[in-house]
């Protein structure tokens, strides 16, 4: 991942690592250390204050990067975490994983907002999105279908099928009329009227 200033790189690898590197530098600056595992997925917030990364280990975490360390584990996915992201106010972390789970938690209380388990039936979860505007997450499966889910209601909204292939990663633009969801041949760019 990228800060929205672009100033720092974010990466997570086998290592067992999150790693911070500054962009306009090209040097190493840190190393944020705590999973026991790999690391499979890492984000910044949108405000780049804090990062959320999950792995193997079954852990979410939720780091500061002024101080390098983590302020929350969270121990409620019982399968490796192959995606996290933050909403666009900071105030939720979500984390998806490869038994079909997604878990939003409250970013201030720290506690379990929301769970959905078998959200795509028993197909793993590969990549997870906040809308930028409305109570809304799209989720990407192996399954080769798209999700977005009704979070104020806390029900499924749409599946959306196309690709023939496991979905990679999925996102929304920064307008929310548009998300865009990759498998390993092709790229879709999906318009969603808001």
């Amino acid at each position: 991942d990228i800060s929205r200033d672009e100033r720092l790189v974010l990466s997570a690898a086998d290592d067992k690592l999150v790693k911070l590197t500054s962009l306009p530098d090209r040097k190493f600056l840190h190393s944020l250390a705590g999973h026991t595992n790999w690391v499979q997925s890492a984000r910044f917030s949108p405000s780049g204050s804090f990062i959320a990364s999950g792995g193997d280990d079954r852990t979410v975490r939720l780091w500061s990067v002024e101080r390098h360390e983590a302020m929350r584990v969270w121990y409620d996915c019982p399968a490796s975490v192959t995606g996290v992201c933050f909403d666009g106010q900071e105030s939720a972390v979500a984390a998806c994983s490869r038994d079909s789970t997604i878990n939003i938690w409250d970013a201030r209380s720290h506690m379990l907002r929301q769970h959905y388990s078998c959200a795509h039936g028993s197909s793993p979860l590969t990549s997870i999105a906040f809308h930028p505007y409305h109570d809304l997450l799209l989720s990407a499966s192996a399954d080769r279908t798209l999700r977005i889910w009704d979070l104020r209601a806390g029900r499924l909204r749409n599946t959306i099928s196309g690709h023939r292939h496991p979905i990679h990663a999925c996102c929304w633009d920064e307008e929310g009329g548009r998300f865009v969801s990759c498998d390993g041949e092709v790229l879709h760019v999906w318009s969603f009227p808001v």
